[in-house]
C-alpha cells in the first residue's frame, strides 16, 4: 500500500512549504518538487547553503529529520487501528482453536508472507497434517486475517524503508518470514493494550512501543537507540 496515503493534506503543504524556504521559489517548479531529500541535501552542500556552523548537522537536515519524525508519527497513528483490530481478531482466532483444536493450537507454527507478498501458514518444530494446514487457512480465511495481515506486511515494509534509520534492518517481502514472526507480533501487540504487559519470548516488561519499534526489534533484534529517522531518500508527493 502506498504509505504517502496515510498522510494529511497539511503534511505534504507544510513539505512543500519546506522546500520553499529552504531553495527558494524554485521549489514550486518541477526542477525540485519530487526530488529525493538526498538530492535536495546533496545540491543544497554543493551550493554551500543550509549549513549553519556549531550545529552538528547542517540545518536544512534537522529541519527535513523533524519533518520524518512527523511523517512516521502519521503513518504509525494511521495504520495502529488496523494492528489492533488484527491483534484482537488473532485473540478470538486462537480462542475459538483452543475449544475445537486444542492440540493444534499448542503446536508451533506461524504465519507470515510468501516473496510475492501472499499469506501463508508456516510450520515449525511440529508437523502439521493437511488437515491442520486446511484448518488454519479456513480459520484466517474466514476471520480475514490473511488478507488484513498481507495488507499490513506490505504497508510495514515500504514504512520501514521509508525510514533512514529503520530501513538499515533492510526487512523485504523475500525476508520478512525469516525476521518477523506473525504470532509473537500480534502477541505482542495485544500485550500492550494490558498493564504491565509482559514480554512472551524474554519475560521482560514491555513499553507502550509503537508497531514499527516492534517490528524493528524482531527484524535486528536489539533495541535501537535514540537516533531520529531520515528523510534523505524520501519522495515529496505533488
Amino acid at each position: 500500500m502506498d504509505i504517502n496515503s496515510y498522510l494529511p493534506p497539511s503534511y505534504f503543504a507544510g513539505e512543500r512549504q519546506t522546500d520553499k524556504l529552504l531553495f527558494g521559489d524554485a521549489a514550486a517548479g518541477s526542477g525540485v518538487k519530487g526530488d529525493s531529500y538526498e538530492k535536495k541535501l546533496s545540491d543544497m552542500e554543493a551550493a554551500g547553503t543550509g549549513v549553519t556552523e556549531g550545529r552538528d548537522r547542517p540545518i536544512s537536515q534537522m529541519t527535513y529529520d523533524g519533518l520524518a519524525m512527523g511523517r512516521l508519527m502519521h503513518i504509525e497513528n494511521n495504520v495502529q487501528p488496523s494492528v489492533t483490530a488484527m491483534s484482537d481478531g488473532f485473540e478470538g482466532l486462537m480462542e475459538e482453536m483452543s475449544l475445537e483444536a486444542p492440540k493444534l493450537a499448542e503446536k508451533d507454527w506461524d504465519f507470515s508472507i510468501d516473496e510475492a507478498g501472499e499469506f501463508v501458514i508456516l510450520e515449525g518444530n511440529d508437523k502439521l497434517s493437511d488437515d491442520e494446514m486446511a484448518y488454519l487457512k479456513d480459520k484466517f480465511e474466514k476471520s480475514g486475517l490473511d488478507d488484513a495481515y498481507a495488507d499490513f506486511a506490505d504497508t510495514a515494509i515500504n514504512t520501514m524503508n521509508d525510514s533512514f534509520h529503520m530501513r538499515k534492518a533492510g526487512l523485504s517481502k523475500e525476508n520478512f518470514s525469516e525476521k518477523i514472526s506473525g504470532r509473537e507480533f500480534l502477541n505482542t501487540e495485544k500485550l500492550k493494550h494490558e498493564d504491565d504487559p509482559i514480554s512472551l519470548k524474554s519475560g521482560e516488561k514491555l513499553g507502550k512501543a509503537s508497531w514499527t519499534k516492534g517490528l524493528l526489534m524482531q527484524a535486528v533484534n536489539y533495541e535501537p537507540e535514540g537516533t531520529m529517522p531520515s528523510t534523505e531518500h524520501i519522495k515529496v508527493k505533488a
